[in-house]
């Protein structure tokens, strides 16, 4: 019966690689696969890599050599040797066209294909500031998951792996002068480099942006919350 196959599976690279290999191990565990640890005996040993991480390529060729050795006999997965592919220009043409000083109608305009996430309004040292975040494409990358179809009428089911393209963001704040109705743009930053922005103006404001949005997630955890108790 296949419930008694075993799979292992090892994670290398970023964090994308190590949410895909729990969305496979689950896959593969509810088809009937017992999942065991990496240096125990199995019938299929899932690798998932990247080839753009440091070392993760040298460390590749030991780890399935290691595999091997538990099992010769075994059926190795390989995944994500192309790597992420990222490109800086995706949706960045909207960033290269706005500068300071654009009011927000200006900016707008810009944007007519992107939409902010949330926004918030900001007071500090008697000026007020409008500051919206926006998920902004900035690359693709590959992600593999486990196919699985039953085979016959038997409950045996073959597996194989399929890659799609999807899409990597990073936040970004454009950060304006002002309230809704009377803004003037200050600067945009990405998430990371807010706080050592070299517009200082804006990199002083870079607590309280990061509080005012982390209380809108706080929010929205709590109503989806409240949302999903309410079904039982």
């Amino acid at each position: 019966m296949l419930t008694e196959k075993k799979v292992a599976f090892y994670t290398l690279g970023c964090k994308l690689n190590y949410s895909e290999t729990s969305t496979i191990s689950r896959n593969f565990q509810n088809k009937g696969f017992e999942r065991v640890e990496f240096n125990e005996k199995a019938d299929i040993y899932v690798i998932n890599t990247c080839s753009v991480t440091d070392n993760a390529d040298k460390r590749f060729k030991s780890i399935v050599k290691k595999a091997l050795k538990q099992n010769d006999n075994a059926f190795l997965i390989a995944i994500g040797l192309s790597g992420c592919v990222t490109s800086n220009t995706i949706q960045r043409s909207a960033l290269a066209s706005i500068s300071p000083n654009m009011n927000i109608a200006q900016v707008k305009k810009k944007f007519t294909n992107i939409k902010p996430t949330s926004s918030v309004n900001i007071a500090k040292n008697g000026k007020k500031y409008l500051v919206e975040r926006y998920e902004l494409q900035i690359g693709t990358t590959q992600q593999t998951y486990m196919q699985c179809i039953p085979v016959g009428t038997s409950g045996a089911v073959t597996c194989y792996p399929v890659t799609t393209d999807v899409p990597v963001t990073e936040p970004y704040y454009l950060i304006y002068r002002g309230d809704k109705d009377n803004a003037s743009l200050l600067t945009w930053e990405s998430k990371g480099k807010l706080a050592a922005s070299q517009n200082r103006e804006a990199a002083g404001l870079h607590q309280a942006i990061q509080k005012e949005f982390t209380e809108i997630k706080k929010a929205k955890r709590e109503k989806e919350k409240k949302g999903n108790e309410s079904i039982y």
